[in-house]
């Protein structure tokens, strides 16, 4: 049985006006689709018949906090599985948080920074830099603030 991550694509949604957004693999099994109802409170997830061994369709209505939890433990088991997600940067358009929170923090047991982003649909990502890579990110954004770096 092939995998969730073979291939997995997602298809942009305009907006939040309740239509599926689907979660196409090219294969013959038909798609994931997500729809965020009407409330925005909830979304449906449709699985379809032959997905994990279904014999017919499964809707699935979650609430905000069943997403949040989703995210957080497939982002962990996630984190375990062999294949990486990509080590290296990849061009091109990504969803993005404008302006989003940030919070630094010292780790008490070695001294590196925990370095926090609120991503508007993950949540708050935390990263551990080591301090030589603390500076060469504070150094990097300060000379892209004064606009004297190119961007890597």
């Amino acid at each position: 049985m092939a995998s969730l991550k073979d291939n997995t694509t997602a298809k942009i949604r305009n907006g939040a006006e309740g239509q599926w957004r689907n979660c196409e693999r090219p294969s013959e099994r038909p798609s994931l689709d997500f729809k965020v109802e009407e409330d925005r409170r909830t979304i449906s997830i449709k699985i379809p018949e032959g997905w994990f061994g279904l014999e017919s369709d499964v809707i699935l209505n979650v609430s905000t906090l069943e997403v949040d939890a989703l995210i957080a433990a497939l982002g962990w088991d996630r984190a375990t599985m062999l294949e990486q997600p990509a080590i290296e940067y990849q061009e091109g358009f990504r969803y993005g948080t404008p302006d989003p929170r940030w919070r630094l923090e010292k780790q008490a047991s070695t001294g590196n920074l925990i370095f926090s982003l609120r991503h508007l649909g993950f949540g708050w990502v935390h990263f551990y830099l080591p301090r030589q890579e603390a500076l060469n990110l504070g150094k990097a954004l300060l000379l892209q603030a004064a606009d004297r770096a190119p961007l890597n």
